[in-house]
């Protein structure tokens, strides 16, 4: 039956999500050793992995938008003003962050290009907005305590792989 196609990938949905928040759980730094900026980009990119099913399930509803209290809560507010306000603004302008803006200079490679198309579907978007604070994370360096310690990004390679087949088995149950 159909229902039973739609009740497996749910719990995929579900899976993966928690699969995500506990690899980031145990792999970020902690709060105090991380910068006010870096908290508030590591906070916004639990908050995206949380409005991933909340997004999903608006959207199968035929209820596209922002319009769940829930899911508001969960997303930035640029990318609810994107998404309330249709494709005339860039996605660079719905994914600014404290950390995007103020930490990578524009000359940096990994910076975010200015132009990336607009907002579509809020799952689509979503997705796109989680790997681009994962790239950040894995690019931008930590603060190092000690004077042996090699400089180590806030996303070390393996979890940022990590992350990123999490984020692909998310596209992949956008297209079961």
């Amino acid at each position: 039956p159909i229902w039973y196609e739609g009740r497996r990938t749910w719990a995929s949905i579900q899976s993966t999500s928690r699969t995500l928040l506990r690899t980031l759980s145990f792999s970020l730094p902690l709060p105090s050793s991380s910068n006010a900026h870096q908290i508030a980009a590591i906070h916004e990119l639990c908050s995206l992995v949380c409005a991933f099913p909340y997004a999903t399930m608006q959207s199968l509803r035929d209820r596209p938008g922002v319009s769940h209290p829930q899911l508001r809560a969960l997303l930035p507010p640029a990318l609810v003003e994107a998404m309330e306000t249709g494709p005339s603004n860039t996605l660079r302008n719905t994914l600014d962050s404290p950390l995007a803006s103020k930490a990578l200079p524009e000359s940096n490679p990994f910076a975010l290009p200015s132009t990336l198309g607009t907002p579509s579907s809020l799952p689509l978007a979503v997705i796109r907005a989680l790997h681009l604070r994962l790239n950040v994370l894995h690019a931008l360096p930590m603060a190092v305590t000690s004077s042996h310690a090699s400089v180590s990004t806030v996303i070390d390679g393996p979890t940022w792989g990590s992350c990123l087949g999490g984020l692909k088995e998310y596209t992949d149950q956008l297209t079961a």
